[in-house]
């Protein structure tokens, strides 16, 4: 372990997460990973390249034509769609790198139509059925199929939807489902088009969303990540002492503080309100977190400077998972990974 801390990516459970996937999916649908943001602040390459050593998933999916190129100069060779509309400038590139893009608008389509590339570019067409964030609306999109059926360089190998609140409502995701059916089934879309909705929680509980394809990212990382730090020092306060910043910590009877390795800077908000691992036993964060520490309330036990400290993952028999780190954290998990900071050290076990 650095000075810092590490976060432990168990590739073995990563794999083990799409076997499964696999089994409870079946052969017709294909599996998109989603390893957009440097999957999740997990390594989009380490991960990436695991998955297409051992033939885990047919497509990766990230966020920008950058991450996209990323993939391909490290020699990735998995198809690869991003979800955000392409800078015009890397176009070419991505052309050329066989990147597959998604278009929002029959704008965007005008817009690329004009780019002369090297071969044509494959294109996903994202349709707004509810989520009212990005995609045309589903009255644009028999013109956005015509202009690309008619443009001799863009070629439509892919229309999909993305659900507002999959997890949460079933009657908002059903009527979802409904509004990207009649899309595809009146719009002139080719035979061959890739058709795509069911993110991590419409895979789970709407098999009827798979259609071709499903994209999987938040639940891929839930069992194989784990976050470290090691105790710095060793303290004793008594009644009445003030721990940290502001004090909010005093203590009420004389106990023993660890000072811990890793701050907000890392990835613990400074309002963490949760319990870590140090020795297989659960000892609560006191006070408030400090950019690059923490404090932590030992109590009387035997613990020793250099001791590992773990906020997420198991130890021995204890375990605090990423939903618990994050409801102490106030976040979602998604918010939880992203934000393990850059100086935590990657690590990557099998």
């Amino acid at each position: 372990m650095n000075e810092r801390g590490r976060s432990v990516v168990s590739l073995s459970r990563y794999g083990d997460f799409w076997r499964s996937l696999r089994t409870r999916v079946g052969r017709k649908q294909k599996l998109m990973a989603v390893v957009k943001a440097n999957a999740y602040g997990c390594g989009a390459l380490q991960l990436s390249s695991y998955l297409e050593v051992h033939n885990l998933v047919d497509y990766l999916g990230v966020a920008t034509c950058e991450e996209a190129l990323e993939l391909r100069q490290a020699g990735i060779e998995l198809p690869i769609l991003t979800f955000c509309e392409p800078n015009p400038e890397v176009i070419t590139q991505c052309s050329e790198q066989g990147i597959e893009l998604s278009v929002w608008s029959l704008e965007t389509l005008k817009d690329i139509a004009q780019f002369s590339t090297p071969k044509p570019l494959k294109l996903h067409l994202n349709i707004n059925t509810g989520m009212n964030r990005a995609g045309c609306e589903p009255n644009e999109v028999e013109g956005c199929v015509s202009l690309m059926q008619e443009t001799p360089h863009l070629e439509c190998v892919g229309v999909y939807t993305h659900f507002a609140c999959a997890g949460y409502s079933q009657s908002e995701t059903v009527s979802q489902i409904t509004a990207f059916k009649s899309v595809i089934e009146t719009a002139s879309l080719p035979k061959s088009v890739l058709k795509h909705a069911a993110n991590s929680e419409a895979t789970a509980l709407h098999p009827e969303a798979h259609f071709d394809m499903v994209r999987v990212g938040i639940q891929s990382y839930m069992d194989c990540v784990s976050l470290e730090a090691k105790v710095l020092q060793l303290r004793t306060v008594k009644p009445g002492d003030g721990v940290g910043y502001e004090h909010k910590y005093i203590a009420q009877k004389t106990t023993h503080i660890a000072t811990v390795s890793m701050g907000y800077a890392d990835g613990i908000p400074r309002q963490f309100d949760g319990k870590v691992l140090i020795k297989g036993q659960h000892y609560p964060v006191v006070g408030h977190v400090c950019m690059d520490m923490c404090m932590v309330d030992i109590g009387h036990d035997d613990i020793q400077k250099g001791d590992t400290v773990t906020f997420l993952g198991t130890q021995k028999e204890a375990e605090i998972t990423l939903d618990a780190f994050s409801k102490s954290a106030k976040r979602i998990p998604y918010e939880s990974l992203c934000a393990i900071g850059n100086r935590v050290e990657r690590v990557y076990v099998t």
